[in-house]
């Protein structure tokens, strides 16, 4: 079973089988860009699913999304979705990045923070404290 299949279905609001992706990424560390795939899945659901579940890894192994940082500043940061971007602010607090792909990160930020409505500038404002940034 794909990590999208596992990711899809049940309620919208519920992260339903994000543990298991998150199981499934950290024993098989090929399977991470799976689930960084799952991001630009045409279904919402999968997509916050699959971010929220890109965020623990991160929390847990950060650098684990060390190959990542493109995709995440480039590819990721274009997506709109608010819960998309919440969890890519998380993400991007918790791993390494070098001076450019900072400054790059917080352009990010200020841009999502900026067009986002009151209830996503809550979500992300507490992954730009200050102490955050300062790797």
């Amino acid at each position: 079973m794909g990590i999208a299949d596992l990711l899809s279905g049940g309620d919208p609001r519920s992260l339903g089988t994000v543990n298991e992706a998150i199981r499934i990424a950290l024993s098989d560390r090929a399977r991470l860009g799976e689930l960084l795939e799952c991001l630009f899945c045409a279904d919402p659901v999968v997509r916050m699913r699959a971010a929220d579940a890109l965020e623990k890894v991160a929390r847990q192994s950060p650098e684990l999304l060390a190959p990542l940082i493109p995709r995440l500043l480039d590819d990721v940061a274009a997506i709109e979705q608010p819960s998309v971007q919440w969890h890519l602010a998380q993400m991007l607090a918790e791993v390494r990045l070098d001076a450019a792909q900072r400054r790059r990160a917080v352009a990010i930020l200020k841009r999502n923070l900026e067009s986002s409505d009151a209830t996503s500038r809550a979500r992300m404002t507490g992954s730009c404290s200050p102490s955050r940034w300062t790797r």
